[in-house]
């Protein structure tokens, strides 16, 4: 489990070592492909792509569309911000850790 999540970090900060950095977006654990030999590789580049001016709403439409809640950052929902950073995937690479862990899907609970 922990050479799955180094891979897929290794993946992401290649991503994100970018000059400007390119965002995933979409980061979840049905994105994360195993092959052969169960090394991840990362997959839906969909919404990678940031349109410059884009307007919030439609990246909300968009995300909303192709997305998972669950892996969201809470502030996209509240902040005022104009475009998403890294933290954005950071987050959903957190989300991504706990369920490689815990074999559970995120907010499944009752709370």
């Amino acid at each position: 489990k922990f050479q799955i999540i180094h891979e897929i970090s290794m993946a992401m900060n290649f991503l994100h070592s970018t000059k400007p950095p390119l965002l995933h977006l979409n980061l979840k654990t049905s994105n994360i492909l195993l092959d052969d030999h169960l090394h991840a590789k990362v997959s839906d580049f969909g919404l990678v792509h940031w349109e410059d001016g884009m307007c919030k709403a439609t990246f909300m439409e968009r995300l909303m569309a192709r997305g998972n809640i669950n892996y969201i950052p809470p502030e996209v929902f509240t902040e005022c911000s104009d475009s998403p950073g890294t933290a954005f995937d950071v987050y959903s690479f957190g989300i991504v850790i706990w369920e490689i862990l815990t074999q559970q899907k995120p907010y499944t609970g009752r709370n």
